[in-house]
């Protein structure tokens, strides 16, 4: 149907556009008769261009001539640009028509020019759409689509107008030529949107038309077809309403396969029929004859009379008209009537000396017709040669009696040999059973193999991140009180290294995650261009000491897409530096990021010794090595892990090279271009921000002494480190597990939790479980310690009440804020709830908690405005600002404000930590705070640490 409507339109109703109709003959009439008067040069020049204007369409020839005239007219003695302006437009149009495409967007050319020059931008938007019309004819359909979208530019500065309505939609046609529907569609939409608004019934009709024309989803094909039709009516002239109710009868003919189908589509060709000889539209006239007559071939056998009628009457129209079109389909139809009533010589001989004036590009469908017409005739001429051919096999019948008995032992020969051919193909399929099922049981092997080594890299990818934190966490906390410069550069040395392995250990759990599907997206508003330059700052100086020539091609704009800002860094710095890597001194490494089609390129090149053929194919399978090429001390999960994120970004990477010549990685990326987030400032923070202790902590006392900490850690070291930091502010006790941490809670009152997740005996989400079956234990404040990064790990943690997340490894300033601002809360809550006023029974305090759950979220979905405060607030909740004050003070150990604070301060760090934002100023922004040094301070004072050391990781 799709294919079909697409040629309708081409064909006929596209050529009404810019408003352009065909007159009716006897207005055509006229025009030429007033070419016999005595008229002023200026006067016939205006007759000849409207002739030429109006004949375009059908009379493509006629109308050259007469605008060849006209133009001589114009240059020579009459001066009226706007006449010459549309003049050579029409010209174009009509070297359109006859496929002088060339030609005509000279004379585009020539009628912009013109329009330029004139102090009227609207002018050129005619002439644009026939530069595109050109451009669509020669296949240059980037060409056209610029040129469309220049008239877009012109019209939409001067509001809604005809000019802009009929550049949409000489863009949405210019998608259809190239079969983008979608486009097609948003553009046509948006020529219903300035019509309607307009109110012009002519443009609201076309462009419900073109919508209808061209959909796939012929539910909605069906609806634009009855609005195109009611707008017609609105316009009222009979040529538009003749066009519309022929698309109606198509619609039903064209998902027509039983005769009540047929029968639906008559009545809208019938009610075209009817307008279109009210409008003299003797193309439309044949047209819909033609499709008449199909309707009722369709019907069978039943009326070969009306066929016969209506096909005779196409004909004749068809033939006044002169349009080969319509002549030939009138022929098809004539054709088929022949062949029903058995007269098919003479249909084949009608087609056959028909179609040898045919054009066989623009007329192919012929094609079938006379083939289907030679085909019964030859039939014919087969059965009549059969009939003879019997006659003399059974006159011969006797004579071939003797030839039986050979024919037996023929057979019996064959069948013999057909029987050993049977058993030898029956011992070949043994055989390759049997190498399938071997090859299967070594594939099976093989997966068991893999799937063992990925739980093992998996496993000790965990186990290793403990150790790793009592690296990284002392390092930190002596690196700033170490004196001794030798001294400080060796620890960081070894701080640089243990990092690096603590990149590895994630890298290794991520392509863990990757395989059982678990590793999920984060996407964010990501500047692509900075970004791309960013990550190849990143390894210049690393080019620099392997002198290496290191370049940057980049074509790309700064606008914002989509997309996971993590995985994209982690792909492109992982090719750079394999590149890097690989590249020997004096070689070259390049990056070159374009973007064509809503997909971006990211080419990473290298002169290395590039990859063997062999291995090209393997390059990216998990723990693969390239033979001699693989860089020493390499693990081979850089680039699988790189292709699984490409993949789930809804990209890909691909590899190219040539052994000795270097090698090509390039991925690509289908993102979508984001609103560019509002930037009141670039966000900067101090160069040199130390927290020697968290900003504003005075020493938390608790009945005269120090409050009482249950740390529950399995891991000895770990236990007796997190003591070791812990003892100068709090009362320490250590358990190995949650059992022995439920055992410490019976026998004594503690302020608060530290817990591990995995522990034996009794895991810390257990642990934590049974907390929750004790009221007097619940509200202590409860903090996670984890070396498990999974998000699935930390929702469920959330979901049973914990307060607060921290991952190893962790920051030892950090893990002192956290803790310190959750004791002080509930230091603060419960010397709200023991004054004497605010003595409440449970069920109003459980009441007060749903309350409060109704507020967070309430926050939550107000994150982004930033003048969202408690008088706000407030009426969502339906109480006085002191009320609301009272009931969370109450809950939380915080006054409104800071509650409002806290929930904003803890979605910066989500967002942070998980990557979710390009940078540390969308995470703020994102959490309605505009100030930068405000952001950074309330930040740092709430969790121990700046937000861009969260977001570096």
């Amino acid at each position: 149907m799709l294919s079909y409507f697409k040629q309708y339109t081409s064909l006929t109703f596209l050529l009404l556009i810019l408003h352009i109709v065909s007159y009716p003959q006897s207005k055509l009439d006229s025009l030429e008769a007033q070419l016999g008067r005595n008229l002023a040069p200026a006067e016939r020049a205006s007759t000849l261009t409207e002739l030429c204007t109006q004949n375009y369409l059908e009379s493509p020839q006629v109308a050259l001539e007469y605008g060849l005239k006209a133009e001589s007219l114009l240059t020579s003695e009459v001066n009226d640009p706007r006449l010459e302006i549309n003049l050579y437009y029409a010209i174009s149009r009509s070297l359109e028509r006859l496929l002088r495409n060339e030609e005509g967007l000279e004379y585009g050319q020539k009628a912009l020019e013109l329009a330029k020059e004139l102090d009227d931008p609207l002018l050129q938007v005619l002439p644009l759409a026939t530069i595109a019309r050109n451009h669509d004819a020669l296949g240059n359909y980037s060409q056209a689509i610029n040129a469309q979208l220049e008239a877009i530019n012109i019209a939409e500065p001067h509001g809604q107008s005809p000019e802009l309505a009929r550049a949409y939609l000489g863009l949405a046609d210019t998608y259809i030529q190239i079969s983008e529907f979608e486009n097609a569609e948003k553009f046509a939409l948006k020529a219903v949107e300035v019509s309607e608004a307009i109110k012009d019934s002519y443009l609201q009709m076309y462009s419900y038309f073109l919508l209808a024309s061209n959909l796939k989803d012929t539910i909605r094909a069906r609806t634009y077809i009855d609005k195109a039709i009611e707008y017609a009516h609105k316009d009222g002239r009979p040529i538009y309403l003749g066009r519309t109710y022929s698309l109606r009868g198509n619609y039903y003919f064209l998902r027509a396969y039983t005769t009540p189908e047929i029968q639906r589509a008559l009545p809208g060709f019938k009610q075209s029929l009817k307008y279109a000889i009210q409008a003299d539209d003797r193309s439309q006239i044949a047209s819909t004859l033609n499709q008449i007559a199909q309707c009722y071939w369709r019907f069978g056998v039943e009326e070969p009379d009306s066929l016969k009628k209506y096909a005779e009457w196409a004909l004749k129209y068809a033939e006044e008209t002169g349009y080969e079109a319509h002549y030939y389909h009138a022929l098809r139809s004539l054709s088929n009537y022949l062949n029903h009533v058995g007269r098919s010589a003479e249909a084949y001989d009608m087609l056959s000396n028909s179609y040898t004036l045919s054009d066989s590009a623009r007329f192919g469908t012929l094609n079938d017709q006379v083939a289907q017409a030679a085909a019964k005739y030859q039939n014919e001429k087969d059965q009549a040669e059969i009939a003879r051919q019997e006659l003399q096999l059974e006159q011969e019948r006797n004579r071939q009696n003797i030839f039986v008995a050979g024919s037996i032992v023929a057979i019996l020969i064959l069948i013999s040999i057909y029987q050993w051919y049977l058993s030898r193909q029956r011992a070949k399929k043994r055989a390759a059973e049997l190498a399938l099922a071997t090859e299967q049981t070594e594939a099976s092997r093989l997966r068991e193999l893999d799937q063992f080594k990925t739980r093992f890299f998996a496993n000790i990818s965990h186990e290793l991140r403990t150790p790793l934190t009592l690296i990284l966490s002392p390092l930190a906390d002596i690196s700033d009180n170490i004196k001794s410069l030798p001294v400080r550069d060796k620890l960081s040395i070894v701080r640089q290294n243990a990092q690096r392995l603590l990149e590895l250990v994630n890298e290794i759990m991520d392509l863990s995650k990757a395989e059982v599907g678990k590793l999920q997206l984060s996407p964010g508003k990501l500047n692509i261009a900075e970004q791309t330059r960013r990550n190849f700052a990143a390894f210049e100086s690393m080019a620099e000491i392997q002198q290496i020539t290191y370049q940057l091609d980049i074509d790309l704009q700064d606008h914002y897409v989509l997309a996971d800002g993590e995985k994209f860094d982690k792909i492109l710095q992982n090719l750079l530096s394999n590149a890097i890597k690989f590249t020997p001194r004096g070689g070259l490494v390049e990056l070159r990021a374009t973007r064509h089609d809503q997909k971006y390129f990211f080419e990473v090149t290298d002169s290395g010794p590039g990859i063997a053929a062999e291995d090209l194919d393997r390059v990216f399978d998990r723990f693969f090595q390239a033979g001699e090429q693989a860089p020493q001390g390499g693990t081979g999960i850089g680039l699988a892990l790189s292709r699984e994120m490409a993949l789930l970004m809804g990209g890909k990477l691909e590899a190219e090279s040539t052994l000795g010549q270097g090698s090509l990685f390039r991925l690509i990326l289908p993102l979508e271009k984001v609103e560019t987030p509002d930037t009141p400032e670039p966000f900067s923070e101090p160069e040199t921000q130390t927290y020697t202790e968290p900003i504003g902590f005075a020493p938390l006392i608790v009945n005269g002494d120090k409050p009482k900490l249950l740390i529950v850690e399995d891991n000895p070291d770990m236990g007796r480190y997190l003591v070791q930091i812990l003892s100068d502010q709090y009362q320490c006790i250590l358990t190995r597990d949650g059992m022995d941490g439920l055992k410490q809670l019976k026998s004594s009152r503690f302020d608060a939790v530290l817990s591990d997740v995995m522990m034996p005996n009794m895991d810390g989400f257990t642990f934590r479980e049974k907390i929750n079956e004790r009221p007097e234990w619940k509200q202590i404040p409860f903090v996670m310690l984890t070396a498990r990064h999974l998000e699935a790990d930390r929702l469920r943690g959330f979901q049973l009440g914990i307060d607060d997340y921290l991952a190893k490894p962790f920051s030892t300033l950090e893990l002192k804020a956290r803790l310190h601002n959750l004791i002080q809360n509930k230091l603060e809550r419960d010397a709200y709830l023991v004054q004497p006023e605010n003595q409440v029974e449970r069920e109003d305090l459980n009441q007060d908690q749903i309350m409060l759950q109704h507020l967070e979220q309430t926050v939550l979905s107000n994150l982004d405005n930033p003048q969202f405060g408690v008088a706000d607030l407030a009426q969502v909740a339906n109480y006085s600002a002191k009320q609301l004050g009272r009931i969370i003070k109450k809950q939380t150990g915080l006054t409104t404000v800071k509650f409002i604070l806290e929930i904003r301060l803890q979605k910066a760090r989500e967002l942070l930590e998980n990557r979710r934002v390009s940078s540390v100023f969308d995470a703020q922004v994102q959490v309605g705070i505009h100030s930068n040094a405000y952001f950074a301070k309330k930040f740092a004072e709430r969790f121990g640490v700046s937000p861009s050391e969260i977001y570096k990781g």
